[in-house]
């Protein structure tokens, strides 16, 4: 339950794992330590998170976990792995879950310019809506149905908008 206490003897074992494990099982240690809410590891998987930014699913892994420790001092970090993400949708919308989580006022409207960046582009567009669905909130509506309305975007990007647009509702 939310009240339940936290286990030092799990997170400082799962700790002990970050060198040990093998890059493929390093994401479940670091999301193990966030739902541990074990503090201590959170310089560790900050510099994890510098190390493999450019591991799509790890990366976003690290970003979820740091988030679930509540680590506020990640938040340009995850923000900028967020810019860098638009055609990595795997990795931006961990991030923008990681931002939402983190509270970050700024994480939608990082969002929403992510979406007027050149031209319409279904991957870009794809990974931003849905990141958008996910935390968008009342800022994301007005962008989410100009590309819903945008003749000049696909019916697939389009349909990417609709389903952002029931996410934000939901």
């Amino acid at each position: 339950g939310a009240d339940a206490p936290f286990d030092d003897l799990i997170g400082r074992g799962l700790a002990d794992q970050l060198e040990l494990v093998n890059p493929s099982a390093l994401a479940a240690v670091a999301i193990g330590l966030g739902l541990a809410h074990h503090t201590p590891s959170t310089a560790a998987l900050r510099e994890l998170l510098q190390k493999h930014r450019s591991k799509d699913e790890l990366a976003g892994h690290l970003c979820v976990a740091l988030a679930l420790l509540d680590d506020r001092e990640s938040i340009a970090a995850i923000q900028e792995i967020a810019r860098q993400s638009t055609r990595r949708s795997v990795r931006l919308r961990q991030a923008a879950l990681a931002l939402g989580k983190l509270g970050d006022a700024s994480a939608t409207r990082t969002l929403i310019d992510l979406l007027d960046v050149g031209e319409p582009d279904l991957a870009r567009t794809a990974a931003v809506a849905s990141a958008l669905g996910l935390i968008g909130g009342r800022p994301a509506i007005d962008p989410l149905i100009a590309l819903l309305v945008d003749t000049r975007a696909t019916s697939l990007t389009r349909a990417f908008a609709a389903v952002a647009l029931g996410g934000v509702g939901d």
